[in-house]
C-alpha cells in the first residue's frame, strides 16, 4: 500500500513539473501520429486542420483544433516572412524531446485550461506530422490554436 501511494505521489509531481515546463516554453511542438483520437484534414492548396479529441469525465467528447493556413491566400500573416513549413532531421526530435507534447499530455487536462492558459499567445505552436515522415526527415507545420475561451459573467 505504501509503495502505491509513493508511486502515485511521484507520478503526480512528475506530471505537474511537465505542465510547468510547457507553461514556460515560447515554442511548443505537438506530435501528430494519427491515432484514433487524432484527425487531420487537408483542404485546397496547403490549408490543414489538426484535431485532438478529448473525452471528458461525463463521457462527452471535446476537441482541440489547430489550423495551418494557406499563406498564399491568407491575410492573417501580412508582413510576416517566417516559414510555416519546416523540414528537420531526426536529431531535432532528440534535441527537443522535452518540448514535444502529444495526445497523452492533453487527455489529463481540461480543454478550457489547455485553450485559455496553456497554449495561448504569445506561444508559437508547431505540429510535428509523423504521418508525412520521409527519409529520416520530419515535417513541422506552424499552426494556430482555434479554440476559444468562454466568457463568464
Amino acid at each position: 500500500m505504501k509503495k502505491l501511494i509513493i508511486l502515485l505521489f511521484i507520478t503526480n509531481i512528475g506530471f505537474s513539473q511537465n505542465i510547468d515546463h510547457v507553461k514556460q516554453l515560447d515554442t511548443i511542438y505537438i506530435a501528430f501520429k494519427k491515432h484514433e483520437n487524432e484527425k487531420k484534414e487537408v483542404y485546397a492548396a496547403n490549408f490543414r486542420r489538426y484535431s485532438f479529441l478529448l473525452k471528458t469525465e461525463d463521457g462527452k467528447t471535446k476537441q482541440i483544433v489547430f489550423e495551418k493556413p494557406d499563406i498564399k491566400d491568407s491575410l492573417t500573416n501580412e508582413g510576416d516572412s517566417k516559414s510555416y513549413t519546416k523540414i528537420k532531421n531526426q536529431s531535432f526530435l532528440r534535441k527537443h524531446k522535452k518540448d514535444i507534447i502529444g495526445i497523452d499530455f492533453f487527455t489529463d487536462l481540461d480543454r478550457e485550461y489547455i485553450a485559455c492558459k496553456l497554449l495561448r499567445a504569445p506561444k508559437v505552436l508547431y505540429i510535428i506530422d509523423y504521418t508525412e515522415k520521409k527519409k529520416r526527415k520530419i515535417i513541422l507545420y506552424r499552426v494556430y490554436l482555434l479554440d476559444f475561451c468562454p466568457v463568464y459573467e
